[in-house]
């Protein structure tokens, strides 16, 4: 669950308690780490309200940028939450190509996110957008074998759309 920080929001990983006593060091609270009811993953899951409660009692007092460079420090893995302008911007998913622009044939110009992985081979080198609302509709029904007087008649009845693209 995000955090609110001083300026934002963040969102941390902190689960083993490697992990935790880092957050702990972040937050100038190494102590922490040996109060019976956060000293382990057993006992932060007993009193996971309690965790929650001080972990995000510290965090408004800093910048989201300031928690990362403290949490990085302590290896621990954090990000910042973004709005959804501020992810176009992250300098991650900038560095890892994350976003890509394409050319729609009834919206123009669009921005989406590229394919997750890549392989060496088999990948689908042509791109086409998701099809509008009907837009395959008559085509499919022709390949389910309905003739033309048929699928005229679900259109006209309302059981589908033809929303083929016009050239």
């Amino acid at each position: 669950k995000p955090i609110p920080t001083k300026d934002g929001y963040i969102c941390i990983s902190a689960n083993t308690n490697p992990q935790v006593f880092g957050m702990f060091e972040a937050m100038g609270r190494p102590e922490l780490k040996d109060d019976p009811r956060l000293s382990s993953v057993q006992a932060r899951f007993a009193n996971v309200s309690y965790y929650f409660e001080v972990r995000n009692a510290a965090f408004p007092a800093r910048t989201t940028a300031e928690w990362l460079a403290l949490l990085e420090k302590n290896d621990v893995a954090a990000m910042p939450y973004h709005t959804l302008e501020s992810v176009m911007e992250d300098p991650h998913l900038a560095d890892v190509n994350f976003f890509e622009t394409k050319d729609h044939p009834t919206e123009g110009k669009i921005r989406q996110m590229r394919l997750p992985n890549v392989w060496s081979c088999g990948t689908r080198k042509d791109w086409s957008p998701a099809p509008k609302l009907g837009q395959q509709s008559v085509e499919i029904l022709r390949e389910a074998g309905y003739d033309e007087a048929a699928i005229e008649q679900m259109v006209a009845s309302g059981a589908t759309i033809d929303g083929r693209l016009k050239s």
